[in-house]
């Protein structure tokens, strides 16, 4: 070790010593702008899902996508009450 260095942590068999809070400030502050440029990318991203007559596998896909995002489902079925499920229980 250089001599005047100092570890962010230290970790030893009984937990962590020696936390350098200059380096956890910094490192917080990293990770803090980087989670605001994720969530300003994730809001100017829209998923486009094509199908037809998807009606058993679409709902997981739709809810395996952030809330933050858009959806735009083209279902080139003419199933009118799969149309009004998605409507009502998952996209509103």
């Amino acid at each position: 070790m250089v001599e005047g260095a100092r570890l962010e942590s230290v970790y030893t068999v009984k937990g962590i010593k020696g936390s350098n809070p200059f380096l956890s400030a910094n490192a917080t502050l990293i990770w803090l702008k980087n989670f605001k440029i994720m969530i300003n990318f994730l809001k100017n991203i829209t998923f486009i899902i094509v199908s037809y007559k998807s009606k058993n596998i679409i709902e997981n896909c739709i809810k395996s996508i952030n809330s933050i995002s858009k959806i735009l489902i083209v279902e080139n079925s003419s199933n009118k009450s799969f149309k009004n499920n998605l409507e009502k229980n998952i996209l509103i």
